[in-house]
């Protein structure tokens, strides 16, 4: 079963570390699997959601081939949040005896650490992939995140366990509310004019 959850930063892509108990998200954050994946189907992925069927390949280090999510319907599952089932398809890569196996695996793939070293700051700093390669990550990184009037939020950001416990630690101030990209951005199209411009710009 996958749970829609709130809209999170690009760098939370890159987050492994806690979320202090309480806030929205609490507890040990740890990158199981990540790589790409592409839209299976036709249309496109937005009208697929829209349906309630989305069809796509997964090329992760751990998860590849073909999946489809498809919303639950139903009183046992309305709420505030969608709620999906997210099911493997019969290719290459199914496993018949054994895929449960692999959700039992207890290391990150970004730094190697299992959920008890994550949780106590320890060990090697997860790699970065969303981000650029020259962002630095920490092993002891907390991110604060927020239940704001506007619902459930994870813009607040990233620190380390030595800031969140120090005595003198200043009050960090929330990070740019992430907007939405625009579902269309017009292309700039060309212009025909009598002559060339005379601008000595590029």
């Amino acid at each position: 079963m996958a749970v829609e959850v709130a809209d999170h930063p690009l760098e939370y892509g890159d987050f492994e570390g806690t979320i202090p108990e309480g806030q929205y998200g609490g507890g040990t954050v740890q990158i199981w699997d990540r790589g790409y994946w592409t839209h299976e189907g036709s249309g496109s992925p937005e009208e697929a959601l829209r349906r309630g069927e989305l069809k796509f390949a997964l090329d992760g280090e751990r998860l590849k081939g073909s999946w489809v999510l498809v919303r639950m319907r139903g009183d046992k599952f309305t709420g505030k949040r969608n709620s999906w089932l997210l099911i493997k398809q019969r290719d290459k890569f199914a496993r018949e005896d054994d895929g449960g196996a692999l959700l039992q695996e207890d290391r990150s793939v970004a730094s190697g650490r299992s959920m008890a070293q994550i949780a106590s700051g320890k060990g090697r700093a997860p790699k970065s992939f969303i981000l650029s390669s020259g962002s630095k990550s920490r092993s002891d990184a907390v991110w604060g995140s927020n239940r704001g009037d506007t619902g459930d939020s994870l813009a607040d950001g990233m620190t380390t366990k030595s800031e969140v416990s120090g005595q003198n630690a200043k009050k960090r101030k929330s990070g740019k509310r992430v907007r939405t990209l625009p579902t269309f951005i017009p292309p700039q199209l060309c212009t025909l004019v009598e002559r060339p411009p005379s601008d000595p710009g590029p």
